[in-house]
């Protein structure tokens, strides 16, 4: 799988300028992706719904501070993990979820798919969300940026206000963490765990 595309720079300009028609492009594009890091940032689908509704709207409020550094996509992301971070300091939730209180995500169906390998897929990616739910916020931020958004260290570090090494560290435990939780009930393969789609939800409405 090659890179995503980014939001065409004609549209970022817009959004930058204000115009509401613009978020609405920007969330067809990218809202199912924004809010599988948020919902596996938060682990509730209650929360997510909300924080990504909160989050597209400080992308809109924004926008203007983008300078092009990176791809609009990767600034996007930090801004949604950071609303989706900060949601979790006020609910209190740090303490790790018990896999058992994770919400089951619903089923994707592909006709095209082989319905045996689609749903054993489907479990492997349900476990995974369960386990990520498991890790602290901070570890559980780092893994999500690396592993289901390809982010650099580099961009990781910057996004979070960490240093490459802390960034490096804590993937490294979360994925040790991971692996303790999961025994042999799942082997991992990041190149698929992106592949999630959760049901669109509905667009912002800016002022």
């Amino acid at each position: 799988m090659g890179p995503r595309e980014d939001v065409p720079l004609e549209v970022v300009r817009r959004l930058a300028a204000g115009d509401a028609d613009a978020l609405g492009e920007v969330f067809e594009r990218e809202g199912d992706r924004i809010y599988r890091t948020v919902r596996r940032i938060c682990g509730q689908d209650a929360d997510a719904e909300d924080v990504t509704q909160d989050a597209f709207l400080r992308i809109f409020a924004k926008a203007h501070q983008f300078r092009g550094q990176s791809r609009f996509t990767t600034w996007m992301t930090r801004v949604a993990v950071s609303v989706a971070l900060n949601a979790l300091k006020r609910s209190r939730r740090h303490p790790a979820a018990p896999l058992s209180a994770v919400a089951e995500p619903p089923a994707a169906t592909d006709p095209a798919t082989d319905p045996v390998a689609a749903a054993s897929e489907q479990e492997a990616l349900a476990l995974l969300d369960r386990l990520i739910a498991g890790l602290s916020p901070k570890l559980r931020a780092v893994f999500v940026l690396r592993e289901m958004e390809n982010q650099s260290y580099e961009e990781i570090a910057e996004g979070l206000g960490l240093r490459p090494g802390t960034v490096m560290s804590r993937l490294s435990r979360a994925r040790r963490r991971l692996a303790e939780m999961a025994g042999s009930r799942l082997t991992p393969d990041s190149g698929r765990w992106n592949d999630k789609k959760y049901p669109t939800k509905k667009p912002p409405e800016a002022d």
